[in-house]
């Protein structure tokens, strides 16, 4: 087993397979030494576990586990896009959606699930900018879905 999933074990957190995409894109991109992962939302086995909105039906620490879960799909995907190699990347940008009502305003305390995931698996490599914006709806009626940009083979700061 790999480090970085070792990480993630040992801290309680169970890695699966890449959720297919849910319509006409590709899962990733890379440009150059950047490699972009499309939205992830918080399925698992093809199934969404978290539904609902944040602040109606999904409270503070279920939308932080539905934000957790869409970092280590993201890392599913990031595994299949780099060979298995994630000691070549480093996490450069996130943007969460936070499916909520219009006066909650701890979205980035939710993707805080997500950025924690990032940091255990690639430790120092995980720490990224962020932005997390509140949205009123998002596929499958998720609670949160993030993207994100990681560097590979690059010289990292």
């Amino acid at each position: 087993m790999t480090d970085w999933k070792l990480r993630l074990e040992e801290a309680g957190y169970a890695l699966s397979n890449p959720p297919t995409p849910n319509g006409r894109y590709r899962p990733f991109v890379r440009v150059g030494d950047q490699l972009f992962i499309a939205g992830q939302t918080c399925m698992r086995d093809g199934v969404l576990i978290h539904r609902g909105t944040v602040g109606v039906d999904v409270d503070m620490d279920e939308a932080r586990r539905a934000a957790a879960l869409c970092a280590l799909n993201t890392l599913a995907v990031l595994e299949v896009a780099t060979d298995g190699n994630l000691d070549a990347v480093r996490a450069v940008k996130m943007t969460g959606f936070i499916r909520c009502v219009s006066d909650f305003s701890a979205q980035p305390a939710v993707l805080d699930g997500a950025s924690e995931v990032l940091e255990t698996a690639l430790g120092d490599r995980g720490g990224h900018a962020r932005a997390a914006i509140g949205a009123s709806a998002l596929p499958r009626s998720a609670p949160v879905e993030i993207e994100t940009v990681f560097a590979v083979d690059g010289q990292f700061q």
